[in-house]
């Protein structure tokens, strides 16, 4: 089946996190910051790269951040060759060269 649900746990405790409510992941340092739609962030131990893998619908769009598909809606181009991608909430993420080249080819 489809997984509906990250875990992430504290020292004493473990939480559910509907997927549907992750705005994007931003790996830092040896953990992956969760951010909610209502705007609390959460902490997976897990990497980015792990996360992306077991959450579908996500994409890579950065070495730091990975984004729901369905949230994309649109790349703005910034001086100095620099792309932001805007997502449906009005969130900017930076987006690397290979992630738009991969949009520009894209049918």
């Amino acid at each position: 089946g489809r997984v509906k649900y990250l875990c992430v746990k504290d020292e004493d405790s473990a939480r559910l996190i509907d997927i549907a409510d992750i705005k994007y992941l931003e790996s830092s340092d040896n953990y992956v910051r969760v951010h909610l739609a209502s705007g609390a962030i959460e902490r997976h131990r897990k990497s980015l790269d792990a996360l992306q893998r077991f959450l579908p619908g996500f994409t890579r769009i950065h070495r730091r951040f990975a984004v729901p598909v369905a949230s994309l809606k649109q790349i703005r181009v910034e001086a100095g060759g620099r792309y932001r991608l805007v997502l449906d909430h009005n969130t900017e993420l930076p987006v690397s060269r290979q992630f738009y080249r991969q949009m520009q080819s894209a049918p």
